[in-house]
């Protein structure tokens, strides 16, 4: 019956769920026993085991796979799986990677796995180039036809779900369990269209509880109550489905809610719980390293972004959290090495030249600050680019190129922190009439700091209209500035 089944996945007389997954485990057993040590064996012996929830082994197994065929990518797919579950974020980036190197542009899994993985780190923009690569491949293959519906929930397109949905249950109808999955996404999708109240809330976990393991549906109503901007019933719900499962990702997304709740000592001791039963788990260091820069204990932060790098050497984020710290500290030479290493080996690191404009303007390096605010511009030309420019030229001297800057910016639309800027530039050139024409337009769309009264109170005297300056200068005292 199953003699044929393994010469390739999209070939599959049967695809491997959770209900057949034993009968396939003892058929591909007894097939290695015989002497079959095939990648292509261990690796469907891997899948089998991940259906049945079986991650230790299937990790085993794949690796094994691997080691057999280091080219054999469907090996590369079932682990990275494993570790997006598991949110061992970093470690599923690798074997994205190596399935982005090693399998074909037409691969859909690839694709599914960069939408699944950047989903669950909390990058929808990069989710969504994934999600748009695998919807442009065009296949009836009822295993890409099921992960559609979960590409379009990654995404939150509810009513693509529904529109699809008689076509992939045609397709999958065979299969009882991804028949189950796509019906309960598709009351889902509907209770997420109708019913965005209380009750719709009410109903969708009922069919969550009647459909899915109990851990999981307490994983699911966390994300809800999240999305309803409940953090503590987001909690509570976790701390059944750890109760159920220790796993550690729900302890990791308990950790999370716990720094946006601000209480940072229960996040602190959940990471390092993580990280004492699994080193590997480099994102704990690196939230570690944030939580401490935002408590403004830059040794631990520096300890743990050291850690983040020294337990994984080609991590971006690690090397970026160790800039921002030692930026912090204002030990901007060492930061700037830092930057340099960055550029080595992540040269398409998205906004580089930004963050080397931001740190030469610490080093008063006005040269190749403007040089690399320029670069950023010409890669992108956004207002918040040009506004930076506009401050940097502000900052040294260069008021009419920074006027000229700024009004440019205000091609983008109004922005009152840049008529702040643009008042202080005429300021400077004792332009006043224009200044406090800028001024104004700044306090009206709501730059009503200390700084900007200031600023308005010199403008004001400048022109002789000492009560109205006064009463500005009262205004900044009030906003706390201090004399």
């Amino acid at each position: 019956m199953f003699d044929n089944i393994y010469t390739s996945y999209d070939d599959a007389e049967y695809i491997i769920t959770s209900f057949n997954a034993k009968k396939i485990i003892k058929l591909l057993e007894k097939r290695i026993l015989d002497g079959q040590e095939t990648a292509q064996n261990y690796a469907f012996l891997a899948n089998a085991y991940y259906a049945r929830n079986d991650k230790l082994k299937a990790i085993k197994y794949a690796l094994k796979a691997k080691q057999i065929d280091e080219n054999y990518y469907y090996a590369d797919h079932i682990i990275a799986l494993i570790y997006i579950e598991e949110e061992n974020i970093y470690k599923a980036e690798k074997y994205l990677e190596n399935l982005i190197d090693k399998s074909p542009e037409d691969y859909y899994l690839t694709y599914y796995v960069g939408a699944f993985l950047y989903y669950i780190k909390g990058e929808p923009d990069i989710a969504k180039k994934y999600s748009d690569k695998f919807l442009q491949l065009s296949t009836e293959n009822p295993n890409y036809l099921f992960l559609r519906t979960y590409i379009y929930f990654f995404v939150q397109d509810y009513k693509s779900i529904l529109k699809y949905s008689k076509s992939t249950i045609r397709k999958i109808f065979g299969n009882i369990e991804y028949l189950l999955i796509e019906l309960l996404l598709v009351i889902i999708s509907l209770l997420n269209l109708l019913l965005k109240n209380e009750t719709g809330l009410n109903l969708l976990s009922i069919f969550v509880f009647l459909l899915v393991p109990k851990e999981d549906a307490y994983s699911y109503l966390a994300e809800i109550s999240l999305s309803n901007d409940k953090p503590k019933k987001a909690l509570r719900f976790l701390e059944k489905a750890c109760k159920i499962n220790p796993s550690f990702r729900y302890f990791i997304h308990m950790a999370e809610i716990y720094v946006s709740l601000e209480e940072y000592d229960k996040a602190i001791k959940i990471y390092n719980d993580v990280l004492e039963e699994d080193s590997t788990y480099t994102q704990c260091y690196i939230s570690l390293a944030n939580i401490y820069l935002i408590k403004g204990d830059y040794k631990l932060a520096l300890e743990f972004a050291n850690k983040a790098i020294l337990n994984n050497s080609n991590l971006e984020d690690a090397y970026f959290k160790k800039f921002a710290i030692l930026k912090d500290l204002g030990e901007f030479e060492k930061a700037l090495d830092i930057l340099l290493k960055i550029e080595e080996e992540f040269p398409q690191s998205s906004n580089l030249n930004y963050y080397f404009y931001l740190i030469y303007s610490d080093l008063n390096d006005f040269k190749n600050a403007l040089k690399h605010i320029n670069k950023q511009l010409m890669l992108d030309r956004t207002a918040f680019f040009y506004r930076e420019k506009t401050v940097l030229l502000y900052r040294n001297g260069y008021f009419d190129e920074a006027i000229n800057t700024a009004q440019r910016t205000l091609e983008f639309g109004e922005d009152g922190n840049l008529y702040y800027w643009l008042a202080c530039s005429y300021e400077a050139k004792e332009e006043y009439s224009d200044a406090l024409k800028c001024i104004n337009k700044s306090i009206l769309l709501g730059e009503n700091d200390a700084w900007t009264f200031l600023h308005k109170s010199n403008i004001l005297a400048s022109l002789g209209k000492n009560k109205e300056a006064e009463i500005a200068y009262k205004k900044a005292l009030e906003l706390g500035y201090k004399e």
